[in-house]
């Protein structure tokens, strides 16, 4: 409850988000009135929100949907819910599984709980501290948002079950009431008395309003939310943001300044043109550091875009989803990437040995480039079109010192059709398809401070040719058309596969090298659990072996 105001409104206005498009001579604004900002933000957010769930519920319908409900039943849905149906915050009763319509019908009956909270909570007129024609101030108070009646951090908890014991006899064991009423830094309102916060309200076009979240004296704007006739839109201005979460650590005493620079916009939007909805997300150069003297991390992603189209097709929803991903980098120290585990072993006496394994210096970078495409999933499901696709030279590459541990490079056609079935997938290339991958475990070894044996890495290369080659893969890798090509590691020539042939041991061969024969006999009696735990661990899969792997006549 440290910062209950702040999750309350970020979650209040970060619905969806990106700018509205702006003119040279800036945004374009036109005259806001009280009733105008609450009647349009209301009814925009209600009219966004309902689509969004209506979209949801035409996904869920269809086979991905169906999937993806599959894909959920593996998680917990713990409900509060005492035997008679009524609510107790001590029974938890987990026989529910969520699914997406569980979730569609979660987000329909919290839409007016939304609405209600920004009409009497946010934009009440009582909360006007400032108007122009052109844009109005609210002020956010704690008499507004900070929740009456709730007990503060530091507070003693309130009384349970008519000033007896705080929470019934049955649960003294499993719940620790105190848990929640820990002293774990400002109340609400003191808070938002020494951060104070404001919304600015404007209308760049008639029936439209952009929100923005001032925060402390200084009115940094971590948070502009667009609330559209055609859709919502959200900004973060991740610099201010990162200024904000500042102002908080200040605020309640820390005294250290936090360790992240950060700048750029990430921005986000679900938009409806007709029957279309559309998620978008957007940023712009976006850098990132953390200078903690343990654990300093660099990253960055250049201007990207990603959009997602959603459109009713008879009982279910076609989905659309353009890429369009700069270059990223991710850059930390191997220690915090990498762990160095202690190695132990057997001798033939069965004395156990276990050696401290040395701690990794230096760093892990991943560079992956540039990466375009526009992948289309109609609503039945079984078939994933993916076409104008595009990637920047280089790949991806994992370095660790400097060194090249892993590079994945790939040649892509400009289309690629995609078929999922129940129990193979075809693919469909509209010209040659090609992978080439090299892992270096020896360079990771030496890294990490271990012997470095350079017969360890592997590498492996596939390469589909032809006009529009098109392969099948089940439980062999089936040739339809074009030729196949593959070489690598365990393999003493290149595998050549016409049409019509297969290719046998993809799954059984790739992961990593076989263990080889051992003679129980070897070691002495009682020691053979042990020493089976060392020995699996050695022969952990890892790299890449296509040992095993032929061309053979289709089953």
């Amino acid at each position: 409850m440290r910062s209950a105001t702040l999750t309350l409104i970020l979650f209040a206005l970060a619905l969806s988000g990106c700018d509205s498009d702006d003119d040279d001579d800036g945004p374009k604004q036109v005259p806001v009135t009280p009733t105008v900002a609450t009647d349009s933000t209301t009814q925009n957010l209600e009219a966004a929100l309902n689509a969004l769930a209506d979209r949801a519920e035409l996904f869920s319908q269809s086979s991905l949907g169906e999937q993806a409900n599959e894909a959920m039943a593996g998680g917990d849905d713990c409900a509060t819910l005492s035997e008679d149906g009524q609510y107790d915050p001590y029974a938890e009763d987990c026989g529910e599984v969520a699914d997406l319509r569980t979730s569609v019908n979660e987000l329909r009956e919290g839409i007016q709980d939304v609405i209600e909270f920004v009409r009497d909570r946010l934009l009440p007129e009582e909360a006007i501290e400032a108007q122009t024609d052109r844009e109005i101030i609210y002020r956010l108070t704690p008499e507004r948002l900070c929740d009456e009646g709730a007990a503060e951090p530091g507070e003693a908890p309130p009384a349970q079950n008519n000033g007896e014991a705080p929470y019934p006899p049955q649960y003294e064991d499993d719940y620790d009431y105190e848990d929640d009423y820990e002293d774990d830094g400002l109340s609400c309102q003191e808070l938002l008395t020494q951060i104070p916060l404001r919304l600015r309200i404007t209308a760049p076009a008639e029936g439209d309003v952009d929100v923005t979240l001032l925060v402390g004296e200084a009115r940094l704007e971590p948070i502009t939310l667009g609330i559209y006739r055609a859709g919502l839109s959200l900004t973060l201005n991740l610099g201010d943001v990162a200024a904000s979460a500042q102002l908080v650590l200040d605020a309640e005493g820390e005294g250290e300044a936090l360790p992240l620079q950060i700048s750029g916009n990430l921005s986000a939007s679900l938009m409806l043109n007709g029957e279309t909805l559309t998620f978008g997300l957007n940023t712009t150069k976006i850098d990132l550091r953390v200078d903690d003297a343990e654990a300093p991390v660099r990253a960055g992603i250049d201007p990207s875009k990603l959009a997602v189209a959603m459109t009713p097709n008879g009982g279910g929803v076609d989905i659309a989803i353009t890429y369009d991903i700069g270059a990223l980098f991710f850059e930390a120290p191997l220690a915090m990437m990498v762990d160095a585990e202690m190695s132990c072993s057997y001798d033939m006496n069965g004395a156990e040995r276990c050696d401290e394994p040395p701690a990794p210096e230096g760093n892990l970078r991943v560079e992956m480039a540039a990466l375009k495409a526009l992948v289309s999933v109609p609503a039945n499901g079984d078939a994933i079109n993916i076409s104008d696709l595009q990637v920047g030279a280089g790949g991806i590459k994992v370095f660790a010192n400097g060194a090249t541990a892993m590079s994945f490079a790939s040649i892509l056609p400009r289309t690629l059709n995609i078929t999922v079935g129940q129990e193979m997938m075809r693919l469909l290339a509209g010209g040659d398809l090609g992978l080439d991958m090299e892992i270096k475990d020896s360079v990771m070894a030496r890294a990490m401070g271990e012997e470095a044996d350079p017969s360890q890495d592997s590498e492996m290369h596939m390469h589909l040719k032809g006009a529009a080659p098109e392969v099948e893969v089940g439980e062999q890798l089936k040739v339809i058309s074009g030729e196949l090509r593959i070489s690598g590691t365990g393999l003493d020539a290149e595998l050549v596969a016409q049409a019509g042939m297969c290719v046998s041991g993809v799954e059984d061969e790739m992961s990593g090298p076989a263990q080889p024969e051992r003679d129980p006999n070897e070691y002495p009696e009682g020691y053979e659990e042990g020493y089976e735990e060392n020995y699996e661990e050695d022969y952990e899969e890892g790299g890449i072996s296509l040992e095993g792997m032929e061309i053979v006549a289709c089953e």
